[in-house]
């Protein structure tokens, strides 16, 4: 659950309140803008993770369809992302 920054009674005191506000509004801003920045990264870092297990995958389905013609398949069955079949 996420959670806003806010200072000590203490600081407000210290500060005030016009300028601890604007300090927690800053650093929540900042904040959101990491979040949304590591969650496009993680986007894209699963796309790419995604297209060269695809990859993979077909490679290994190619090189197991020879096999399977002459019964010695080195896997009893196809790969495929999402139950999807080949």
């Amino acid at each position: 659950m996420p959670r806003a920054a806010h200072f000590s009674e203490e600081c407000y005191a210290k500060l005030g309140h016009g300028i601890a506000n604007e300090i927690v509004g800053w650093f929540n801003s900042v904040d959101l803008a990491y979040k949304i920045e590591l969650e496009e990264h993680n986007e894209k870092n699963f796309h790419q993770f995604e297209a060269v297990l695809r990859a993979e995958i077909a490679g290994v389905n190619a090189r197991n369809a020879p096999a399977a013609v002459g019964k010695s398949a080195v896997l009893p069955f196809p790969l495929a992302l999402d139950g999807a079949t080949p």
